[in-house]
């Protein structure tokens, strides 16, 4: 089974266009990022990454810097660090990779997409999850608070704050 997932930026309409206008920080690489990743994968084999990055404007550069959790190493043939040629807006670039789980559990491929539009840098990150061996994700997320159903089907998890 192969574990496919795709993230595009938020459309700007309204309240949210509003609230990022209040926001503090650099605005995020223009990009769509998808990922598949190989099914079936083992402690000690190596684990096959397709990455997909679609433009969705014009750039001069895209750079793409990976970084692994602690028990994920990159195969040798993939660099930390790697230039893609500029695609133009609509277009994917696609780079394949391999990582090797040294342990069963849930491991991270970090992965921080850097644009360069007349020397101003914009970036983007995401954590691909690569579960390894027999591992059960929801059985080993920690929920915090309380989950609560509310009276229309609803769920929500109430947690307690701190006052001072």
């Amino acid at each position: 089974m192969n574990l496919r997932h795709t993230f595009r930026p938020l459309a700007l309409a309204g309240a949210c266009l509003a609230a990022m206008a209040l926001a503090d920080g650099k605005p995020a690489a223009y990009v769509d990022l998808s990922y598949t990743v190989s099914g079936g994968a083992r402690a000690g084999h190596p684990v096959e990454v397709e990455l997909k990055v679609t433009p969705k404007s014009e750039f001069d550069e895209i750079r793409l810097d990976f970084g692994v959790s602690e028990r994920l190493t990159l195969d040798r043939s993939v660099p930390e660090t790697m230039a893609l040629i500029a695609q133009k807006p609509g277009v994917a670039a696609v780079q394949r990779l391999r990582v090797v789980p040294a342990t069963d559990g849930l491991h991270y491929l970090k992965v921080r997409v850097v644009t360069l539009t007349d020397g101003r840098p914009r970036m983007r990150g995401i954590a691909i999850p690569i579960s390894v061996g027999k591992y059960d994700e929801r059985a080993n997320l920690k929920v915090n608070g309380t989950l609560v159903d509310g009276v229309a089907g609803e769920r929500a998890i109430v947690m307690s704050a701190q006052q001072d």
